[in-house]
């Protein structure tokens, strides 16, 4: 039995370790190259690209060297093994008598191999001759051929030819072999495995030297061979460089995440951030890191050492610096507030240390105590050496960019020469790399989206270097090919960008796409450049700038939808893309003033994706792709009206621009309903932002400037839309413009308000009509005021509906549970004199206990708007000021606490004149005394008149001070603290008191007899009545109406307006107990 019991102990104890390892092992964090790892894509093909660490058998190497020597190296022992005899009889020999074993049988068995390889000794010295002349023969074919492949190398027009030699002849292990073989013959006599060797090397050599010769006659095979072996360099370099570069995005992004959550953790005591510290750099410590390179590693489980290690000396340093003397009721405060950061590390997944001048961790200097600062920072040290793992890696991104430069480097060179079918070969390559990309982001998912495109293009950090790299060489070999004299290099080079459009859209991949699909305006730049040089060459360019992308749209695009092979939004996203290309063409010809390209480019942006009209589907999805599509052509078109309608206002008197505007206009709807709906979608912030036009305001302005520059695109939408329409208006009479009803919204009836200059510009046409008259004629001035009808009638439209939106629509309980908690929070937070008798303990809380006395309820009965209390849902047109405080109700019911306490101190009080102040002070309790300042005094009275008091924001002592202090007033070595209160009255009195005989307040229930509890927040009843048609508040209000409502008008007029608001509550119930004897005085500071 004591067996079976140790037994089972020991298995319980053997399980307790178990249970308690896997839990280490669940706590334990992975660090970040491990969830990197975890969270990498990656397939067959990807695995054998990214795990060769070494270079092919036919490069010299030193790996390459030793395969081919072991593989020879049992030749050379099988051909003297003779001679090996006696060494293994001997060996055996003394094995056996040493270990005493038996081993006859084995060396009976040895000799009768040695006499098998005694027989395939060659018997005559003519066989070794003969050996040794093929043997020659080989090295003399090996040298010849190395000559050959030598000269192949350095020459510089084709350095291909040489790799791909090198690579077919395999002319470095075969030279290798015919070496080592060679050395078989200078040690003894050699048997029949010499020439089993020979004939080996032979036969390699004759079919290496086949497959040579076989490319060096078929040109095909010769250019197939090098294509094949600069594309798998090529794609090996790429493929390494994007896989770090999404390693690098799956760490930083995780470790952004990271850091947000120790931040949070820590209260801000803790970030990660690559910045680090940059406004008050001395005062803080870097840690170094021992050596540079590139950190590949974070450990989250030795990070969190070293949080736990800072929060370590941060609570020693609080015990010897901000130790301080505090009442008991007085909250601990904490070394370093939670909105300041005193530790930041610094370093990035994949990134090297220089770049942040090989600081790991900064660290403020103060958290330290000076006798264990140097310890201290000894252990920080030691532990942040073991949070980051710094490597020197092999410079992977210098290769890739020197291989992939290549590519560039060889187009350069076949447009200089005009070599355009060698041309139409190298720019293969790039799409080809396009397409590798394409396949790697398709593990995650598919290509990126037209959001994250916008994102990554316009990324403040660092982009996918790989996509970076192709669109800086493609835009080399674009502007360089643009230059030639030659039209079929300018084709090969001006389509190229658009294949990689077409491909982009292929694999619904928008970063590729609108990195290549803005090319044409560079095209149409060049084109314009050569005009004059070389006309013909010109028309090429500016034909080609506009037709690539019409067949882009309608042979590839359209059709991509038309097959359901692309789905709306990515189709819409492609779509706009080809707009905004369009839209810069527009401008940029209107820029130059080449009406002829002007007129041409709106015409085929006007016609872009008119496949996809009603004319050709009913009913179908296409139509609303359609009808997206033609409304942001739409925005587009007033965009670029509204610019040009600018220009031509600063050159009234230029016939020639203003045929630029007459001609754009004649794009906007004709129908005042459309022109509006267009006109409200563009203004908006984030449309222009899309379209880019204010970027047209800073074209050409200079960066040096003395004035800062307005950028006005709204004034000029309202410009475009107050102008248009007058047009439109202009051939109808009174009654048909009456029948008019505009598409009214929030954003239009801000405007007929008079919020920005709609009304004013309408204003000004019509008292100022001679400066319009280079746009407008009388009778479309004359409509200024019908059109203000509109606009005044819309308005009304719209508040009406707002109102009875807001007459239905539904308050939240969220919200008005939030306000309350924002109330007791602001009623905390403002200056009352509550909050100093609580720090002192002079409040009593009672406030959980049921009330039955005759003191009354204090505090707040209003009516109120309804709106601050909608859900986001509602998505209310207006933003409520105040919502996070509680709109400031808790400062009111803290300012009518403070008027109540303050009246009865004051009457209880001995007034003083102000020069008595410190005569009187000099006979207080110096530590028992408190000032209170009525509305400002300290600043009126006590910082302007004595040199004694030292507001907050002076304070250099590291003594920890009450939250709500005004200051101190310094007096014979005491610090008396002084209180800024306020009460909405007049008085400017400054109360001198003693904290132990002036009073406190007790606290009851807010709540009556026959009150739920659920009204109860805190210390206060609350309530937010909300009125509905069959409340009992709403018939409560009906049945008695107060005066003001009376004058709302009837019933159904009262309803209306109750049912737009609701009524908050907020009581409180408290007493302030005078103390028996007051101890304190006043002075009266109003003068």
């Amino acid at each position: 039995m004591r067996k079976f019991s140790f037994l089972k102990d020991s298995m319980k104890k053997l399980l307790s370790i178990f249970k308690n390892f896997l839990k280490r092992l669940r706590e334990n964090e992975p660090s970040l190259a491990n969830f990197v790892k975890k969270q990498k894509k990656t397939n067959k093909e990807l695995t054998k690209i990214l795990s060769q660490r070494h270079e092919p058998l036919w490069v010299p190497s030193r790996r390459s060297f030793l395969i081919i020597f072991f593989c020879i190296l049992p030749f050379g022992i099988l051909a003297h093994f003779n001679l090996f005899h006696t060494f293994f009889i001997w060996t055996i020999h003394h094995f056996n008598n040493f270990f005493d074993i038996p081993l006859c049988s084995f060396e009976l068995w040895l000799n009768k191999v040695c006499n098998f390889f005694y027989y395939l000794d060659f018997e005559t010295n003519t066989h070794f001759s003969n050996l040794i002349s093929i043997h020659t023969g080989i090295g003399a074919v090996l040298i010849g051929l190395a000559f050959f492949v030598a000269q192949s190398l350095i020459d510089k027009n084709d350095p291909d030819k040489g790799r791909v030699l090198l690579y077919k002849s395999h002319f470095f292990p075969l030279l290798t072999a015919e070496i080592l073989i060679f050395l078989i013959f200078i040690w003894g006599a050699v048997n029949l495995f010499a020439f089993v060797a020979i004939i080996i090397l032979a036969l390699f050599t004759i079919y290496f030297l086949g497959g040579t010769i076989n490319i060096l006659i078929k040109d095909y095979e010769m250019e197939k061979a090098k294509k094949k072996m600069f594309f798998a360099v090529l794609k090996s370099n790429f493929i390494k460089i994007l896989d770090q570069e999404i390693r690098k995005r799956i760490g930083r992004n995780y470790l952004n995440k990271k850091g947000e959550d120790i931040e949070k953790e820590t209260n801000s005591l803790v970030k990660l951030t690559p910045f680090g510290i940059y406004y008050e750099y001395n005062n803080y410590i870097p840690i170094i890191a021992e050596r540079p390179g590139i950190v590949t590693d974070i450990s989250f489980k030795e990070l969190k050492k070293l949080i736990a290690e800072i929060k370590k000396i941060a609570n020693k340093h609080n015990n010897k610096k901000y130790k301080c003397s505090t009442p008991e009721t007085t909250e601990k405060s904490s070394p370093i507030s939670k909105q300041e950061t005193i530790v930041y590390v610094r370093p990035q997944f994949l990134g090297y240390t220089s770049e942040i001048s090989n600081e790991l961790i900064q660290i403020r200097e103060d958290l330290f105590d000076e006798e264990c600062k140097a310890k201290d920072l000894e252990n920080l040290k030691k532990i942040v050496s073991s949070v980051f793992t710094i490597q020197q890696l092999p410079e992977i991104e210098k290769e890739a960019r020197l291989e992939i430069s290549k590519i560039k480097d060889r187009c350069l060179k076949a447009i200089n020469k005009q070599e355009t079918g060698e041309l139409g070969k190298i720019v293969d390559f790039y799409v080809d790399l396009a397409r590798e990309f394409f396949t790697y982001i398709n593990l995650y998912g598919g290509g990126f989206s037209s959001e994250q495109a916008e994102k990554e293009r316009t990324s403040f950090f660092e982009r996918l270097k790989p996509i970076e790299w192709l669109s800086r060489d493609i835009r080399e070999i674009f502007e360089k090919g643009l230059q030639s004299d030659d039209i079929n290099v300018i084709r090969e080079v001006a389509y190229l960008p658009i294949r990689l459009a077409n491909e982009a859209i292929e694999h619904k991949d928008h970063l590729v796409f609108q990195e290549f699909i803005y090319f044409p305006q560079l095209l149409y730049s060049y084109a314009y450049d050569r005009k004059d040089s070389n006309e013909k060459i010109s028309k090429f360019m500016f034909d080609r700038t506009w037709r690539y992308l019409k067949e882009l749209s309608d042979y590839h695009l359209e059709s991509k939808l038309k097959k359901n092979k692309c789905d709306e939004e990515n189709f819409t996203g492609f779509a706009v893309h080809l707009l905004k290309v369009f839209q810069s063409l527009i401008k940029a010809s209107f820029d130059k003033r080449d009406f002829e390209n002007f007129e041409n480019f709106l015409l085929k942006a006007s016609v872009l994706f008119k496949h996809l009209s009603r004319q050709h589907f009913y009913d179908n999805e296409e139509d609303n792709i359609f009808d997206k599509i033609n409304k942001k052509r739409q925005e587009m078109f007033f965009g670029v009206t509204s610019w040009i309608l600018f220009i031509t206002e600063s050159n009234k008197d230029n016939t020639e621009i203003k045929k630029y505007f007459e001609t754009c206009k004649q794009y906007l709807p004709s129908d005042i309903q459309d022109l509006t709906e267009i006109f409200l979608n563009v203004h908006d912030f984030d449309v222009e932002h899309f379209w880019g036009w204010s970027n047209w305001e800073l074209e050409g302005k200079s960066e040096d400037s003395e004035f800062a520059h307005g950028i006005n695109i709204l004034e000029k939408l309202e410009k475009l839309y107050a102008i248009q329409s007058l047009k439109i208006l202009q051939p109808k009479n009174a009654q048909e413009i009456e029948k008019i009803k505009l598409p009214h919204t929030r954003e239009l009836a801000f405007l007929a308000e008079g919020t920005r200059d709609l009304l004013k510009i309408l204003d000004n046409i019509k008292s100022n009509s001679e400066n319009w008259k280079f746009v407008l004629n009388d009778q479309e001035i004359s409509k200024v005021d019908k059109f203000k009808e509109l606009l005044e009638k819309a308005r009304k439209a719209q508040e009406e509906g707002d109102l009875q939106r807001k007459r239905e629509a539904q308050v939240s309980k969220t919200k008005i549970n939030e306000f309350k908690k924002n109330v007791v929070k602001n009623f905390y937070e403002s200056h009352g004199i509550r909050n100093v008798l609580k720090y002192y303990g002079l409040v009593i809380d009672e406030s959980i206990d049921s009330y039955e006395g005759e003191i009354k309820k204090l505090g707040i009965n209003t009516m109120f708007d309804k709106a601050p209390f909608f859900d986001e849902s509602v998505k209310w047109h207006a933003h409520f000021m105040g919502d996070d405080n509680g709109f400031d109700f808790g400062r009111s019911l803290i300012n009518g606490e403070n008027n109540e306490i303050i009246k009865i101190i004051q009457k209880n009080l001995n007034l003083i004149k102000k020069e008595e102040l410190e005569s009187q002070l000099a006979i207080y309790d110096l530590k028992n005394t408190l000032i209170i300042s009525l509305n400002g005094v300290s600043w009126k009275f006590l910082e302007e008149k004595s040199n004694n008091y030292i507001p907050k924001w002076q304070l250099q002592s590291k003594k920890i001070y009450p939250d709500k202090i005004a200051g101190i007033y310094q007096f014979e070595n005491y610090e008396i603290p002084v209180y800024e209160i306020y009460n909405g009255s007049k008085s400017k009195d400054l109360l001198v008191l003693d904290k132990n005989n002036f009073g406190k307040i007790v606290q009851y229930s807010p709540l009556d007899k026959d009150e739920s509890k659920e009204f109860q927040q805190d210390i206060f009843y609350m309530d937010v009545g909300v009125f509905t048609d069959d409340s009992d508040l709403m018939k409560k209000f009906l049945e008695s109406p107060p005066d003001w409502l009376k004058e709302i008008g009837d019933k159904e007029a009262q309803k209306n307006h109750l049912k737009e608001r609701v009524v908050i509550k907020i009581f409180e119930r408290f007493e302030f107990k005078l103390a028996e004897k007051v101890k304190g005085f006043k002075i009266n500071i109003n003068e």
